[in-house]
């Protein structure tokens, strides 16, 4: 219940580093009953925990480079009595603050509602020094759970549905969301007096968003488009990328142009990167630091011949309507998506990848998915995808889809280290979440996944009822006892 230690948190340290301060200073009361001051100035020979770079003595520095750190990895170490907690803006400190809450202290956000602080009278560091950063830049697990703002601080999500305050950290932001055409030149504008703007579809002008596109070889479609993407830029200077991409559907232009170029390049995607390109172009000339992404989604998603990416573009490319029974490697049903996905790679080291994880027609019936819930992070990490966004079945206002509290927390630690037993992981939450019922829910899941483990299952993200064939009389009657007795 005592300690000689202080947290040093510097007069120049940013919102969210005097927030890890504040951070550290809560759980490590909440563990061992002991209350750190928090100070502002060297405390004589007080012994130093120093959360962030700031002001930190050389001694403890060591040939550490601050300015090497990325936006979010961190290193904690140890030089003498002085403690560092430290990391890359924004979010960097913050993270090896819960990094040493959940590494070394034990310390679990499960759910908005389950939370695991063990407690310790005396709390020793070992395994120093603990340098760690995440394995995808952008992570965002489509779960209402997984949009609470604690929930994901603490879990070191950075969603862009549901952005974090500035003062916990921030997020990365995409900006607009997806399935931006009809905000780049929109039609209630344009379409009047320029279809010619908007794609031809079987001969006709068309403008609606779930069945049209834009004609992208037309030059004022491109000047149009370049001069929404600079307002953006002025707009929205929180952004990391702004989203050019194809709106939902198809519909691609079918123009003697268009179709030419699509021709050539053996597939949509040619034409839309002509058509990114030359907006990349125009925004790197005047803002260097800026980036764009598009969408490979779909019609678009077999990458081109010969266009390539500018520098300062992003392939978002969606594994969209595959078998969801199997994941990767173990069915063959994905073969056409990782091949395209080695090509993009031979051509870009910038991919983000939009999976699926949901029966967008059912978010409440069981859906047995989870052994590609635990492997696909890990799939697209070794194939240095940079970003991960999970789009699983988001419930509105409380949340509540099938098993998506867990679902989001299991997300949520792989997409930080994907290289963790997601079986482990998945165990973990239920053995704490559930308690005593913890056995008859682990024994649900084991059999709702051996349900679909038949070569000949396949279902998709869109799957009717009359598709789910491992919802079967006499396995809907034992998973309804196995929750009773949960219960």
């Amino acid at each position: 219940g005592k300690s000689d230690y202080r947290i040093y948190s510097s007069p120049s340290a940013t919102a969210a580093e005097q927030y890890a301060a504040t951070v550290l200073q809560e759980y490590v009361a909440r563990i061992s009953g002991c209350t750190l001051p928090i100070v502002s100035e060297g405390a004589g020979t007080a012994k130093l925990i120093y959360a962030g770079f700031y002001d930190a003595p050389a001694a403890l520095l060591g040939d550490l480079e601050p300015a090497s750190f990325g936006k979010e990895e961190y290193i904690i170490q140890q030089v003498g009595d002085d403690v560092l907690i430290a990391g890359g803006a924004p979010r960097g400190t913050l993270y090896g603050v819960i990094g040493l809450l959940r590494d070394h202290f034990g310390c679990r956000w499960y759910t908005r509602d389950v939370t695991k602080v063990p407690k310790a009278d005396t709390l020793r560091l070992e395994g120093l020094p603990d340098r760690q950063a995440p394995a995808f830049a952008s992570r965002e697990g489509w779960y209402r759970e997984a949009y609470d703002t604690d929930f994901a601080v603490f879990n070191r999500l950075n969603p862009s549905g549901v952005p974090i305050p500035e003062g916990k950290g921030g997020s990365f932001i995409m900006y607009p969301f997806v399935h931006t055409f009809n905000q780049l030149v929109p039609p209630d504008e344009y379409f009047k007096e320029h279809p010619e703007y908007f794609s031809l579809v079987k001969g006709e002008r068309r403008a609606d968003h779930n069945g049209t596109q834009l004609c992208l070889t037309n030059p004022e479609v491109v000047r149009i488009a370049t001069a929404t993407v600079f307002r953006w830029i002025a707009e929205h200077p929180e952004a990391n990328v702004f989203s050019i991409d194809q709106n939902d559907g198809y519909g691609a232009c079918e123009c003697a142009n268009c179709a030419a170029v699509d021709l050539a390049e053996g597939s949509p995607s040619g034409n839309i990167l002509n058509f990114v390109n030359q907006i990349a172009d125009a925004v790197a000339a005047k803002h260097p630091e800026v980036r764009l992404q598009t969408l490979a989604y779909a019609y678009s998603e077999v990458p081109p011949k010969t266009v390539r990416p500018r520098p300062n573009v992003t392939i978002r490319m969606c594994h969209y309507e595959y078998c969801e029974a199997h994941p990767i490697g173990k069915c063959d049903d994905h073969l056409p998506f990782v091949a395209r996905l080695e090509g993009w790679s031979r051509i870009t080291d910038s991919i983000t990848i939009w999976a699926y994880f949901t029966n967008f027609r059912h978010y409440l019936m069981p859906y047995p998915n989870l052994e590609s819930v635990i492997t696909h992070p890990r799939f697209y990490a070794e194939h240095h995808c940079i970003g991960l966004f999970a789009q699983g079945n988001n419930v509105r206002e409380e949340g509540g889809g099938e098993f998506s509290a867990l679902r989001a927390w299991v997300f949520a630690q792989l997409m930080w280290n994907p290289w963790q037993d997601g079986r482990a992981l998945i165990q973990e939450f239920v053995d704490n979440v559930y308690g005593p019922a913890a056995p008859f829910i682990s024994t649900y899941l084991a059999e709702a996944e051996a349900a679909v483990q038949p070569k000949e299952m396949r279902f998709s993200i869109f799957a009717s009822l009359e598709q789910m064939s491992y919802l079967t009389p006499s396995f809907l009657e034992r998973a309804e006892a196995l929750f009773r007795q949960a219960e």
